[in-house]
């Protein structure tokens, strides 16, 4: 998994909030939270609003996975390991169904007829409703 993916994947567990810098009124209390020098800038809060650190200028993947770790704790990085196992589940599955399509396109009128294809297709709508299922726990357990 790339550290990009790992942002990603992440990100998941926070909320991205967008903020013209120029339109913080001096002297506000977010100013001081969210004052810096460099732009791009990136401040992370925990969950209890306090600011944990922030990037500015050159932001790096790794630097704002460690960022977003020391806000989130150990468990950003066993939900992150844990959600590329569902990634990894929806590519086999979405695999599976383009060899399928590509197995009808093949057999043309036949494919009527082969009694595996629906059985596959069943196979494949199963698989998916299981994989979203397994997501939305995931999700579940990271905001609980």
């Amino acid at each position: 998994m790339t550290k990009d993916e790992r942002v990603a994947i992440g990100a998941k567990a926070f909320h991205a909030v967008k903020i013209a810098a120029d339109r913080i009124p001096a002297g506000a209390g977010a100013a001081e939270d969210l004052g810096g020098e460099a732009f791009p800038r990136v401040v992370v809060f925990d969950a209890d609003g306090k600011v944990v650190g922030a990037l500015e200028g050159n932001i790096t993947p790794s630097r704002l996975f460690d960022l977003m770790g020391r806000a989130a704790g150990a468990k950003l990085a066993r939900f992150v390991k844990e959600y590329q196992k569902v990634l990894l589940a929806i590519d086999k599955v979405e695999n599976a169904k383009e060899v399928l399509k590509l197995k009808k396109e093949r057999l043309g009128d036949r494919a009527e007829r082969d009694r595996s294809i629906p059985a596959k297709e069943r196979e494949l709508e199963a698989a998916t409703t299981k994989i979203a299922e397994q997501e939305q726990k995931l999700l579940e357990k990271l905001t609980a």
